[in-house]
């Protein structure tokens, strides 16, 4: 969520001071938040509380109800909800703050829970946090922009901008994304798989150094990792299997966009014509004209410029621009020939995502390309990676010892063993992607100061406890 760069305040947006009852239930949020903050990190998950509930149970039972006081304070300030639900809300949200600070947050937060006085830091994460998840309700019930912000004499307020249905989508790109990223790590393969996905484009794509620029890569890299990239574990992109747990009706929102962005295709584009709100992109492969939603009118780019990015069909008649979308000024003819050319290359050439981020490195950076990236932050971690995919790949049956008769000669000369260390050859049965990250992987645990391949027995669960270290 650190990605996300929050767009000033508009001087016409609706502010109001949260006083009274909201302001109680504020506080009430407030203080339960940085409880939670604080319990996660002290590994809440793994004890129980007096009533044998586990404390991942509790926290699920508290992030559900935290959830749901939210969108009450929203819906009372932006709809005019009344604010009695949003009372019963907030008493139901002390019930398992009460617990979870019990079993879980050390002596300082039960204390500050006790007390009601907590540090300037615990109340800024909490209040960060908050604002975000209430901006994404705004973007995915209300139509709306939605700010945690204060009024003229620096007193909390609810400030909030309404927006077209279609912009507020388009805002719940990244927020739906946040969403699947949390499920992943859960599972051990598709988290690997995560990691090598993300890697792997990574090296195909030109280094950033504008936050705009890493802003619109995150959200290509995640269009590629969640909705093109098809996972060995789940036989589709995560984005479809993820579909399964968007069942609430709260959830409506979000279940139209991922259906959409499932839907959706990576391409080049000429700006045909721009009219306000209204762009014309036309494909540079086969000349199909798209009548698109500008979200972001402040943006500039005009006619005869070119276009990176994602298109998103919608319920209307006009399609959603990805916020990864390059606009670059107006090229060469013959240069947008050699594009589409590209673009249009057979199936079995890189993916569309990989195309497209060779081809802005080319044009905006001039890299060579694919880059020299390390696939793990250190040597000591690509053996860990290694082992652990080792293990998962057995248990999926992807995975198999082969004799050293049956490996390739010059496989065998490559490995270069120290005298009397024996080598073990294993063979995989992964996509493009995993087998290139396994043999990076590899080559960087090969610069290990000490040898030895093998995993103790508490090896993996340091790996998930470090685990999304990386990202």
């Amino acid at each position: 969520m650190a990605r996300r760069l929050a767009p000033p305040t508009p001087a016409d947006s609706n502010v109001r001071p949260i006083v009274g009852g909201p302001r109680v239930a504020l506080n009430t949020m407030l203080a339960a938040n940085a409880i939670s903050i604080a319990s996660i990190r002290d590994r809440v998950d793994s004890v129980n509380d007096a009533d044998g509930s586990t404390g991942h149970t509790l926290l699920i039972e508290h992030a559900d109800r935290m959830r749901r006081a939210l969108r009450l304070l929203a819906r009372h300030f932006v709809a005019g909800d009344d604010a009695t639900a949003l009372g019963e809300a907030c008493e139901a949200l002390d019930q398992t703050t009460a617990r979870i600070a019990s079993v879980g947050a050390d002596k300082s937060h039960r204390k500050a829970l006790a007390s009601g006085q907590f540090t300037a830091v615990d109340l800024e994460d909490s209040r960060a946090s908050l604002a975000d998840a209430l901006r994404e309700i705004g973007f995915a019930e209300l139509d709306v922009s939605l700010h945690l912000g204060t009024d003229d004499n620096g007193a909390p307020a609810i400030v909030w901008e309404p927006l077209p249905p279609e912009t507020a989508l388009v805002h719940l790109v990244e927020y739906l994304y946040d969403r699947v990223e949390r499920t992943i790590v859960s599972d051990p393969f598709v988290y690997l798989e995560r990691e090598a996905s993300r890697w792997w484009l990574d090296r195909w794509s030109g280094r950033r150094k504008a936050p705009e620029e890493h802003l619109a890569w995150g959200i290509r890299e995640q269009d590629w990792s969640l909705v093109d990239h098809v996972s060995l574990a789940l036989e589709a992109p995560i984005l479809r299997v993820f579909l399964d747990n968007l069942a609430s009706a709260e959830d409506a929102r979000h279940r139209q966009l991922a259906n959409a962005l499932l839907a959706s295709r990576t391409d080049v584009f000429l700006v045909a014509e721009r009219q306000g709100p209204v762009t014309i992109l036309e494909g540079v492969v086969d000349a199909r004209r798209y009548e698109v939603h500008e979200h972001n009118t402040g943006l500039t780019y005009r006619p005869g410029d070119v276009a990176f990015g994602r298109l998103i069909p919608s319920e209307i008649r006009r399609y959603l621009r990805s916020p990864g979308f390059v606009f670059t000024g107006k090229i060469p003819a013959s240069t947008i020939g050699a594009i589409a050319q590209f673009v249009g290359a057979p199936k079995d050439s890189p993916p569309a995502a990989a195309r497209i981020e060779m081809l802005i490195a080319r044009l905006i950076t001039g890299e060579a390309l694919p880059r020299p990236l390390p696939p793990a932050a250190s040597p000591s971690d690509a053996h860990e990676f290694l082992i652990e995919l080792r293990e998962l790949l057995q248990e999926m049956g992807r995975a198999k010892l082969e004799p050293a008769s049956e490996v390739p000669p010059e496989l065998v000369a490559s490995t270069r063993p120290r005298p009397g260390t024996a080598v073990e050859y294993w063979a995989y049965d992964v996509d493009e992607v995993l087998r290139e990250w396994i043999a990076a992987l590899v080559a960087q645990a090969k610069k290990m100061s000490t040898g030895g391949i093998g995993g103790g027995k508490g090896s993996k669960k340091k790996r998930k406890k470090n685990r999304g270290r990386n990202r």
